[in-house]
């Protein structure tokens, strides 16, 4: 009969180990199957991505995988919801997958929690547009990854704050807006000095002035054998176009909705 005790006992706390839910948050952060980076590389990502997911209760994962093609899916943004899916990424979780075989990149972010705050459309548009201008399209992977995790963590910090990263309070914005601003302070006062000094010019007898030094020889004054306009000062005026360095809404990716959480891809 004691026997028969303790073999139940056993069975209920075996029975209650089952029912106790499973930590499913996958905390390989960088997984690199086509080779782009070395362990040691690898393994230092892991490490920065380790500290800010656990410094902001999140999952910032990176992954680089060949094709998503191969693996049945039709699109990059289907094949990053599998692997938020299968691989039992955290809930709330930002995910940047590269597949190599057609250059493709995406930016999932999860619709739970602080990443769907965090990283809208705006910031992860923004976002591919510095990874793709500055490190993929040059081929700096490891530097790429570094910034993406870097970025996560300011645009994370941004919305614990109140302040997510978008068109209102993107700091490049914020900064442009000071420097039209200054402009126009120091712009307006010298155009109405300027149009002061036309209307004096308007009223100034000015009708008739020559533009060659022989109109102003009296006749018979003096007589010239030779004459020749010399031109002291040439002046060329240059237009500079700008590079577009991204600021959200960006050139390198478009975005679109999944079932489990918002997409920012493209290619590089």
């Amino acid at each position: 009969m004691k026997r028969l005790f303790t073999w139940l006992i056993s069975l209920f706390a075996f029975c209650s180990i089952l029912l106790v839910p499973i930590q499913a948050d996958n905390t390989e952060y960088v997984i690199d199957e086509w080779g782009v980076l070395s362990e040691q590389e690898v393994s230092q990502l892991n490490a920065l991505a380790a500290s800010y997911s656990q410094a902001h209760d999140t999952g910032l994962y990176i992954r680089v995988y060949d094709d998503y093609y191969l693996h049945g899916y039709s699109t990059i943004e289907a094949y990053a919801e599998s692997i938020y899916l299968n691989e039992m990424l955290d809930d709330d979780c930002l995910l940047l997958l590269i597949t190599m075989h057609d250059r493709s990149f995406d930016l999932f972010a999860s619709y739970d929690g602080k990443c769907h705050e965090a990283f809208g459309s705006y910031a992860r548009e923004k976002m591919a547009d510095i990874l793709v201008d500055d490190y993929l399209t040059n081929g700096n992977f490891y530097g790429a990854f570094v910034k993406y995790l870097d970025l996560a963590d300011e645009y994370l910090i941004m919305a614990e704050n109140g302040t997510p990263m978008n068109h209102e309070n993107d700091p490049s914005v914020k900064a442009n807006r000071r420097g039209l601003a200054s402009a126009v302070t120091f712009t307006v006062p010298e155009i109405i000095a300027l149009f002061a000094c036309l209307g004096m010019r308007s009223r100034m007898k000015t009708t008739g002035i020559s533009t060659e030094a022989r109109d102003y020889i009296a006749d018979g004054g003096i007589h010239l054998t030779r004459s020749q306009d010399i031109f002291l000062h040439r002046t060329q005026t240059r237009t500079h176009i700008p590079r577009n360095t991204g600021g959200g809404g960006g050139g390198h990716g478009h975005s679109s909705s999944g079932s489990f959480g918002s997409h920012t891809s493209g290619h590089f």
